[in-house]
Order: structure tokens, then sequence, then C-alpha cells
């Protein structure tokens, strides 16, 4: 582990000291667990301190922030995206449950929920799709197919809307919806380009020209394009350069699954229902529900668990005043 670079980190980011102690500790626990510098570790030396860490005490959001500065530090994107599978699925049970708990009874809450066991922060991702299955099976056995695509739908992540404001302007200043989604695509593509010109990681992904390519050639890709009144959307995959890489198709959909809840699952004989991939849907659709200050309806059309190569949404604008 290379110390200085680690402060470098703090001190670029104006972190206090106390916190880089904290986090040198991480470090120096995850060198003497693996046996080796945190340079030439693996993911599954990462995966094995984490289960390590585990057996001996509930894991904090701190502890994996800590292990991102010390990838990144290190020149370690590929720690750095391992990691954050471990937290991708924050507060996301949370409010689904919350929201179920508003539709129905309490006795059919507790009905639902009775047993189920939400996976502790540093459950190893392979394991975390046997709590999805059941809680899907759950869900189905005793709600109707609309009551499930109601309760899975949302912002389950707990975006702050607020800092979409700025597109609202955006939308509110352009011509028509149809030049506000090109301008918007456009805008994302030069985030790309600029992390593929600095090798910085954008959110879990690494940019390269090629993925770069990849979503200009699709403008329904962090965007949207719109035929009638349907948004069409075509999610990024997790890992695109891996995605664009693959050979077969079930490494193809493994990447292009986002959910750290069912993602594992793609590679075994059982994945996770099709059905979760509604709270995919959740999440496409925050953006327009801004612009249009609407719960706009939203359906699933393609997904990896349902053995497609991406995954699809379609967002319905009828009686949705918009710009054309």
């Amino acid at each position: 582990m290379n110390q200085k670079n680690l402060k470098d980190v703090f001190a670029r980011n104006h972190l206090p000291d106390e916190v880089f102690k904290a986090t040198y500790a991480i470090g120096l626990a995850f060198e003497e667990h693996t046996g080796g510098a945190i340079e030439t570790a693996t993911t599954a030396d990462l995966d094995a301190f984490v289960a390590h860490e585990l057996k001996d005490h509930l894991l904090s959001v701190d502890f994996f922030i800590a292990l991102m500065r010390l990838s990144l530090s290190s020149d370690r994107q590929d720690l750095f995206v391992r990691t954050t599978m471990y937290t991708g699925g924050l507060d996301v049970i949370e409010n689904i449950t919350a929201r179920l708990q508003k539709m129905v009874s309490e006795t059919l809450y507790e009905t639902i929920m009775d047993g189920v066991v939400l996976p502790v922060l540093g459950t190893h991702p392979d394991d975390v799709p046997r709590f999805t299955a059941d809680f899907v099976n759950r869900l189905e056995a005793h709600l109707t197919e609309q009551q499930v695509h109601r309760a899975l739908v949302g912002n389950n992540h707990g975006l702050d809307t607020s800092v979409l404001a700025a597109e609202k302007v955006l939308y509110q200043q352009a011509p028509s919806l149809d030049a506000y989604l090109l301008d918007h695509h456009r805008r994302q593509v030069e985030t790309l380009e600029s992390h593929a010109r600095s090798g910085k990681v954008w959110f879990e992904q690494i940019i390269t020209d090629e993925v770069v390519d990849h979503v200009k050639a699709h403008p329904e890709m962090l965007s949207a394009v719109r035929k009638n009144d349907v948004l069409h959307i075509r999610k990024i995959p997790y890992d695109t350069k891996a995605y664009l890489k693959a050979e077969d198709d079930v490494t193809r959909r493994y990447h292009a699954c986002h959910c750290p809840f069912a993602k594992a699952s793609i590679r075994s004989d059982h994945p996770v229902q099709a059905r979760w991939c509604d709270c995919s849907a959740g999440f496409a659709k925050v953006l327009f529900d801004v612009l249009f200050d609407a719960d706009l309806p939203v359906s699933t059309v393609k997904s990896a668990l349902a053995g497609d190569d991406h995954c699809a949404f379609e967002l319905s604008l009828e009686g949705v005043p918009y710009k054309h």
C-alpha cells in the first residue's frame, strides 16, 4: 500500500486525519490478511477479507468507503468496482418494504415479511440472490401482478431528486422533448469521453473508447428515444467494457445486469425471477418523473434475468403534456 498516494487522495478531498488513520488501518489489516500488497491483490482476496471481517462484527458503510479509497489510491479500479457490488443495494429493500407496508393491510404485510431476514452489509454477492428469489416468491404468492409491480417500482435507491432540478430547467429551455433527449445523450457521451481520457472510474465502470462508441450508437442509452407517446430506454451495461468483450450469452447478460440482488444468479441454474427487474424500471423513470411532475407508468420490456442481452424499459407519456 502506497501511503503517500493515499495521503494525496485525502489531501485533495480535504478529508480529516482521523478518517485517514482509520482507512490506513483497514489497509494494513487487508494486507496482513492477504499476505501481500493491495496493488497485487485479486478481487477474490478482497472478498475473502470482507468475509473475514464480517465474522467478527457487522460492517459499516465507512468500512467499504475505506476499501474504495484504498483501491483508487492503489490504481486498482477493478477492486473499486468489486467493492461497489457490496454497497450497490443500500436501502433498496427497506424502501420497497416501506412502500409495501403502505399498500397492504398490517396483517398481510406481516404475513409476507414473516421470517424474512435481510442480507447484512458485507454478504458475498453470490449469496444475495437467494434472498431476492425468496422475497419475490413471497410477493407473488400474496399479491396480484399489478400489486407486485407497484411494490417494486419506485425510487428504491433513494435518489435525491433535487439534484435533477437543473435537468428540468434544460428541458423547459429546449425547443422540444426530442431535442432535450438528444442533448441529454450528447452530454452523457461527453462525460464518458472525459472519463475515457482521464482513466477515472465512472460510477462502477472503467470507460474506454469502445464503451463510448457503444453508448454513442444507442441514443436511448443514458437518455431516451420517444416514439409517439412512449419513451424507450436501454440501460447501459453494468460493466460495458466486459460486456463488449463477452464471448457467450450468459457472460454478456451477467455484465449487463446492475443489480447486486440478482446479478450472480444469471450464472446459476436458477436466476432470480425477471419480475424483480421492475425495481430497475423504477430507477429508469426517476429523471422523467421529475421532468413532468408525474408518476409515469413504466414497463420492463427486456431483461438480462429474462434471457435478453440487455435491459430495456418503456415509459408511457399518454395524457402527459410534453413539448413537441
